[in-house]
Parts: structure tokens; sequence; C-alpha cells
């Protein structure tokens, strides 16, 4: 087998929210290719009989962490990531060797190139180390890495790994090593990719609208990844719209490209990209198509991906055939100042009064025009929600939530739309914020809310997890949000930035830098299609 080791090792400090610090963190990344693939069964590779020493908890966590990362890229073509059980018993037979390099050990994955993040820390045999704080770490990454030039400025393979759009599978293993290359008593985490990503010269994810360039096997777009669902189900939609006279199936999300086209849309002409395809020396027929994986991808009309156009075809290749049924937004809401905005279960909720209505990430209106009922989201919400924001599950330590808060009182539902046990709460009283809520965005990475005042827009941060302000609340907004103004009607977060309303305005705020970027934009036409 070859060994294809993207980065060196390298010792990262972790500075706890207390300023204490922990153990360094040890990382390292690899692939390894040209392995003899196990036949795939039935179920196998989400149903075998993988073991792992990582809690279920973790094991979930881990993933959504993954999933968490990977949606904030608001890629075109990201898969949603799942577990796989062979992955992880690998994982796990390789930490317990306790030693920090890469390898696979017997491959009993349906993988021919695994991906591999390593991860140690010193620390206490009977506290385990996380897979999420591991994630953590690999994605800290991102600020080395610049996409726009495919160019990392020190390390970036694990960054990389994590949200390699066409890996979407993940299986970690974890150990407790006495010694291991030099360190006593640590924690060895493993997770291994399938398939493996860090292929040189390629970006990790292809940009766009999110969902629009989904591969066939998973079409669907499900809360900003590319996956396959029921449409039926909550987060679920097709946001496919077909080119070239290609017609949508619209239950399989797919389009039916005429020959001479390709693509997730058949926006794209079937030829071959690469001057290799049919010369000698270089890949002289189809049958050099199974000779590494890149052929296929640069020779797509000589290995049969896709056909030559018929002659005589004709059709307007700027004409949509297919695609959402799009119902045009009413003027009014396009002259509304709403009262909240949210991202739920992968669509935009906007709320006036008594009534809400859901865009999905296009801005096309999915509700009636006339509305929904807040009502009949819940009999106790009638009206005047000034504040609503959710926490999904791969936020830390909490469950999947939806949360309004409308005077006094902070509500939450769990997300089948059931209150959940001692909410509402009063939060003049039980939290000391004695000033009208009037947005919330949620921040799923470090698990706190950011909670904004009428009209001196004064931010105050709740942790969700010990459910209190944090220290030295509240704080002036352009302070923790540099560059947004005052008065801030609603807030909402999608993909990798935090969004400000002010009024008809929107103002985007990157969530690393916690900074705008560039000048408020008009919201209706920016979201909800106006």
């Amino acid at each position: 087998m070859r060994y294809r080791v993207c980065v060196g090792l390298i010792l990262m400090m972790i500075v706890s929210a207390v300023s204490s610090k922990r153990a360094p963190a040890v990382l390292s990344n690899g692939s390894i290719l040209d392995l003899v693939a196990a036949p795939l069964l039935p179920g196998e590779l989400n149903e075998g009989d993988g073991s792992t020493s990582m809690t279920p908890r973790d094991v979930q966590r881990t993933v959504d962490r993954h999933n968490e990362y990977r949606k904030y890229r608001e890629a075109s073509n990201m898969k949603h990531m799942t577990w796989d059980a062979s992955l992880a018993t690998m994982a796990q037979q390789w930490a317990e060797r306790c030693e920090f390099a890469h390898g696979v050990g017997n491959n009993i994955s349906p993988y021919n190139s695994i991906g591999q993040n390593l991860w140690l820390r010193t620390g206490d045999p009977n506290k385990p180390a996380s897979g999420v704080i591991a994630t953590d770490d690999w994605h800290d990454e991102i600020k080395d890495y610049n996409y726009e030039n495919n160019y990392c400025g020190n390390v970036c393979g694990h960054y990389t790994q994590v949200v390699w759009a066409e890996t979407d599978k993940v299986g970690c293993g974890i150990a407790f090593c006495n010694y291991i290359s030099g360190y006593q008593n640590a924690w060895n985490i493993v997770c291994n990719y399938g398939p493996a990503g860090n292929y040189f010269g390629e970006k990790p994810y292809k940009t766009g609208g999110v969902c629009t360039d989904c591969p066939k096997a998973t079409p669907f777009c499900y809360n900003g990844l590319c996956r396959l669902c029921n449409l039926e189900e909550a987060g679920c939609s097709c946001t496919l719209t077909c080119q070239n006279c290609g017609v949508l199936n619209k239950d399989k999300c797919y389009c039916e490209c005429p020959n001479g086209f390709t693509g997730a849309s058949c926006a794209e002409e079937c030829r071959d990209n690469d001057p290799k395809c049919g010369a000698n020396p270089g890949y002289p027929g189809p049958y050099a198509c199974s000779w590494f994986p890149e052929v296929p991808k640069a020779c797509p009309l000589m290995c049969g991906s896709c056909s030559a156009r018929d002659p005589g075809f004709t059709c307007d290749p700027n004409q949509p055939s297919g695609g959402v049924d799009v119902v045009q937004t009413p003027d009014l809401l396009c002259k509304t100042v709403f009262d909240s905005v949210a991202m739920i279960n992968g669509e935009l909720n906007v709320v006036k009064g008594k009534k809400y209505w859901r865009f999905d990430q296009q801005g096309n209106l999915l509700s009636s025009p006339a509305g929904e009922l807040l009502k009949n989201y819940h009999s106790s919400v009638k009206k005047g929600v000034k504040a609503l924001y959710q926490i999904t599950n791969g936020a830390g330590d909490l469950p999947d939530t939806i949360t309004m808060i409308r005077g006094k009182k902070m509500t939450r539902f769990s997300n089948n739309r059931r209150r959940l046990p001692g909410w509402p709460i009063n939060l003049y009283t039980d939290k000391g914020i004695t000033v009208p809520i009037v947005a919330a965005v949620h921040d799923g990475r470090s698990d706190v809310t950011y909670m904004i005042a009428a009209k001196t827009s004064q931010v105050y941060t709740y942790d969700e997890i010990s459910q209190s302000l944090s220290r030295n609340n509240p704080v002036e907004i352009d302070s923790m949000f540099r560059g947004v103004p005052k008065k801030i009607t609603a807030a909402f977060r999608q993909g990798a930035y935090f969004y400000f309303v002010r009024g008809k305005l929107v103002y985007k705020v990157n969530s690393n830098t916690m900074a705008v970027e560039g000048p408020g934009q008009n919201f209706a036409k920016t979201f909800i299609g106006c």
C-alpha cells in the first residue's frame, strides 16, 4: 500500500475558558491509498459489528461536530457525514497500538483509500478525551488555509479532511497509552475517513449556492448538506433547477440530462477535459478509465460517464427546464420589517405579528403567500416573537431545541414542537436581563447565544450549558461584532456567517473574524426572493 502523509506533526496549545493551559495536543494527518477493499455487504456500512471505546454520546457528538463545520462552508457539493462501523473498528485497533503513526492494519472497510487524522494529548486515565475536542483542534487549521488560492500557510491537512466534500464516512477510536512515541500517560484518538480526501491540487469543496451541485447518490439538501432524505422530512428539500432542457425528477431529485450534457443540473457540456484522454502516451482508451480515480473525472466522455450530443439538438442553455416550484414572494413581504428571523431546520423563517413564512436557502417561498399562523406552531405562541433561534444537536452538549423570546418570557420547545418542562422562564427575574431583547443568534461552537437589547443593541452573552449570563455583560455590539450598527431588529446564522438585520438592510459578519464583510445589503432581495 502507499501512504500519503500530507503534513508533519505540530504542537498546539489550547487555552480553556478559565484560561488554564491544558497539555499540548499533537496532530497528524495522512491518507492511505491503494488498499484492497473488503466487499460491501447489504447494510454493512452503517450496521457492521464495529467496536470503539468512544461512548455512544461522544460518537454522535463527533459526527455532529463534523457536519456542523461542513455546513458552515456553504458549499455546493458538501455531503452529509455519517458514522462507519468498519472505519471505527480499524481506528480503535490502530489507536490501541499506542504508536503515533499512520496506518490501518487489516482493511475491513469498503474503501480503497482512507484518510486519517491523529490526535494525542497527555491526560488523566479516568477523564477520557473527546472526539469533539479533537475535531475542533483539527478544524482550527482553517486560519492558515486560503480557499481562493488553495494555499496553506502552515498545516491544514486535518482541516481539509474534515471538510472534504466527497468524504461522507468517519469512524474513530480512542485509547489511553501509558507510553506513546515519547509521551507518557496520553489519550490517543484516531479518526478514519472514507473515501480519503486531500488529493493534491484539488480544493476540498466547491463554492456556489448551497446544495446546487450535489452528487447523484446524495441529491437532496438536508440542513445545508447533500444527503438522501425524504421530502416530507423536516429540513429536506430538492433545490435543483435543470438546465439545457434537462427534466427534473423531483421525487428522486435528479435531472435527466439530454445527450451532450452532464452534471447535477445538466449545466456542463459532456466532453473530455484532458489532452491525455484517448492519447498514447496518456489514457489511450476506455480501458484506461480504471487506472486512476482521476481518469473518469478528466475523461467523462471517453469513460462513458455521459454521451455525446445528438446531431441537430438545440436548446436555450440559459432556460431552466424543471426545478423547484417557485412561488412569487408577495410585494407586501418584500416591504416588511420582520419581528424576528431565524434558520430552522435549514429553512429561513421570518415572523411578523401572528404569522411566519418559510424560505429555502435559495430564497424560494415554501409557505403559502398568506403565511402560517404562529399558534399552529404551538398553541402557547400567539404573536410578537421578537427573537427566535434553533440549537441543533451538533451544538456541543445541547439537545435539538427551538427558542422563542417574547417580552420578558423565553420559551423553549423540542424539535417536535413540544414545550420543554420548566419553560418559559422570566428573563428579568430569572436571568437578570432587565431590558427587552429584540434579537438572538446562537453560536454552536461555544454553546453560547448572543442576545441583543432593543434600542441600544447591547449584547448579552448567554451560556446555554450553565443557562446563565457570561461575565462582563452587556457589551456594545460593535465591540463584539465589529462594524455592526446599532438599532438591530433581527439576527440569525447561516453557514459560516452571522447576519444582523437593521430595518430593510442586512449585515454579514464572518464568524471567525467577528467583523462585518462589505456594506449592508437589501434583506428582501438577498434572502426572500424579492
